[in-house]
């Protein structure tokens, strides 16, 4: 009797750990501290730049006394999370008080469509990419020495989003990577679509060169 009320049990809960297993335990993080949808209309173009800080105020609910300007950039925030455009892309860039981690980007907006993965001469890279809605999250480890294996799980923080001009793959990756040196971060031939296990991906070692 008690063999069979824990295999009923078994069965009702399984599903249940399953989306633990993928979702918990570090989500927590509300979605709209991630991506709002909005966000893919940024006004990029140089035309709307006067209108810019207004559209800022308007879809973030803050002030425009709220968004700082310096130079190129535009800051801004609300609550812990951290905002700054800049036209050196041009793209909108996103931190937070408290990093969210890949589970949480997962659980909010489902499997990324791509990824970049990469050893550099001195950290680890990976990066979530969601084209359609032209932003992308990165996570990334200092490590000098190649590891064994990949360092990145679902519980690895993001660190950094962005989000640029909707476009070709190829015109988001040079936006979204504005230094020409980081080749291997704007060749759409090193990026891959996400295999959905995280264990699984592929890390791309580049030469010091590229970095």
């Amino acid at each position: 009797m008690l063999r069979r009320l824990f295999m009923i049990c078994l069965f009702l809960f399984a599903p249940m750990l399953a989306t633990c297993d993928r979702f918990g335990p570090g989500a927590g993080m509300e979605c709209a501290n991630i991506y709002n949808d909005f966000e893919s209309g940024f006004p990029f173009d140089w035309e709307a730049a006067r209108s810019r800080t207004q559209w800022i105020a308007t879809y973030y609910g803050i002030s425009k006394s709220e968004i700082r300007e310096s130079g190129p950039w535009l800051y801004w925030s609300k609550g812990q999370t951290q905002y700054a455009f800049t036209t050196d892309g041009p793209r909108v860039i996103k931190s937070w008080g408290h990093d969210p981690v890949v589970r949480d980007v997962i659980r909010c907006l489902g499997d990324p469509e791509t990824y970049q993965a990469f050893k550099e001469t001195d950290r680890y890279v990976l990066v979530l990419w969601y084209p359609k809605r032209a932003a992308s999250f990165e996570a990334s480890y200092r490590q000098f020495s190649t590891l064994a294996e990949s360092p990145f799980s679902l519980d690895s923080e993001i660190w950094m989003s962005q989000v640029v001009r909707p476009g070709s793959f190829a015109s988001m990756l040079e936006d979204a990577t504005p230094n020409l040196n980081w080749v291997h971060l704007r060749d759409v031939a090193m990026a891959r679509p996400w295999p959905s296990d995280i264990r699984t991906i592929s890390i791309v070692e580049v030469p010091a060169a590229n970095r």
